[in-house]
């Protein structure tokens, strides 16, 4: 979403708790208005969990956000009279990722294995993912409130 409005002259920002809110709500309706029984049950098979609310938090936040190389073709391609050809193009966007990836790889023993770390960026979305899959009750109170 945010690529396609990367060239827009009016760009479309998504806040990542409003997606969140957004999504816990629709997931919750989905879980009651699927039926459960007879032919869709595969379609509904359980409540609706905090795993499943997770990773819909993690691709929402990854498509409401773009790659900085985009930017940098976004420039060249309005300000400058060249642009690049397709094949360059895509390896520049995807060359940092996986530079990414692999640096992830190399300190895994730090990065995922460690489990003292504590990263401050992610804890108000594990605290909203935690409050929203305890007490029913209280969660209805605070999105009234919301």
């Amino acid at each position: 979403m945010a690529t396609i409005y990367t060239f827009k002259p009016q760009r479309l920002s998504v806040s990542i708790i409003f997606l969140a809110v957004i999504s816990y709500v629709l997931g919750e309706a989905m879980s009651i208005l699927i039926p459960r029984k007879g032919v869709f049950k595969w379609r509904n098979p359980a409540p609706f969990i905090s795993k499943e609310y997770a990773a819909i938090i993690v691709m929402s936040s990854s498509a409401a956000t773009c790659a900085l190389a985009m930017e940098i073709l976004a420039v060249q391609k309005s300000y400058y009279p060249t642009s690049p050809r397709g094949e360059n193009a895509m390896f520049m966007l995807f060359s940092p990722q996986l530079i990414g990836y692999g640096f992830a790889g190399l300190n895994r023993g730090g990065l995922v294995n460690e489990r003292k770390l504590a990263y401050p960026v992610n804890l108000p979305m594990n605290t909203l993912i935690e409050r929203f899959h305890r007490d029913k009750n209280e969660t209805r109170q605070r999105l009234r409130f919301f």
